[in-house]
């Protein structure tokens, strides 16, 4: 009995992230509650905090997002070896990168109660996110100086594709008065997740890269186009986040506390995944 329960285990959970296999059923559900209760450990980390969760709070974020895809993306580099580059593969490396921040939500919180920093926190998470992020795309850049499969073009199509159909979804929504893409957050969760649908079309269909996702692969292999990813991605995204404007009003301060972490996940799954694939296939690894 317990040596099929580690068959198991090494089966679903370990050898995916030995293999980098990507996802299974299995473990696409495990990862998806392991989220949920990460959420609420994080809202009680951040409430004794004292820390603010709003929508200032997710913005300045975003440079650890970019900080997790640098950092899965310099493991498809192969510059990071066994057993550390584990600590670089999906799902550890949301763990890691959740870490880091905490981190520096812990420091950035203390120094502001010992008077070592003065202004907005937000605004100084933002910045030391920037900073390290700043050192990462140096160290990226000298692996793209030494790869002779570097293409420059990529970003640009995959950027001009992303816009357009945000921007269509935009002046769609304005004539319509559809709300909810008229708020700027749920538009840059919404231009996420097409960014992340941009990225995986251009890199099926113009280099033949492969979906690791179960439900995506399925889909494509389906219709026999990555372009399914669009409409995919469309009725997803509204759908979540019309739940989840609907779910959490505005009022209760924990419901608010909530929403924040939830949106701050929601584009997290849209845009770690977008820029990963951008820079890898800009990097050619």
């Amino acid at each position: 009995m317990i040596d099929r329960i580690l068959e198991f285990i090494d089966n679903y959970y370990i050898q995916p992230i030995v293999q980098d296999a990507g996802y299974n059923p299995v473990n696409t559900i495990t990862w998806a509650i392991l989220l949920v209760i990460f959420l609420f450990i994080s809202l009680k980390i951040l409430q004794k905090l004292e820390i603010k969760l709003d929508r200032g709070f997710i913005y300045s974020l975003v440079p650890f997002i970019f900080i997790g895809s640098g950092l899965r993306v310099v493991e498809d580099a192969g510059v990071v070896h066994e057993p550390l580059n584990y600590l670089l593969i999906t799902p550890l490396i949301y763990f890691l990168v959740a870490f880091i921040t905490l981190l520096v939500l812990v420091v950035v919180s203390f120094s502001r109660k010992k008077e070592f920093i003065e202004g907005s926190q937000n605004k100084t998470v933002f910045i030391v996110g920037c900073i390290l992020a700043l050192f990462l795309t140096i160290y990226l850049s000298y692996i793209a100086v030494g790869s002779q499969h570097t293409r420059l073009s990529i970003p640009f199509e995959i950027i001009v594709v992303t816009l357009t159909i945000t921007g269509l979804a935009y002046i769609i929504a304005r004539w319509a008065n559809y709300k909810i893409l008229l708020d700027n957050m749920y538009l840059l969760i919404f231009g996420s997740h097409i960014f992340d649908a941009s990225s995986t079309f251009v890199g099926i269909e113009r280099l033949g890269a492969t979906e690791k996702h179960v439900l995506p692969a399925y889909l494509i292999e389906l219709t026999g186009t990555a372009g399914v990813m669009f409409p995919l991605k469309i009725l997803v995204i509204l759908t979540v986040i019309w739940l989840v404007d609907s779910v959490f009003k505005e009022g209760k301060e924990e419901d608010v506390e909530l929403k924040t972490l939830v949106l701050l996940a929601i584009l997290v799954l849209g845009l770690a995944p977008a820029i990963r694939n951008t820079l890898r296939l800009t990097l050619g690894v």
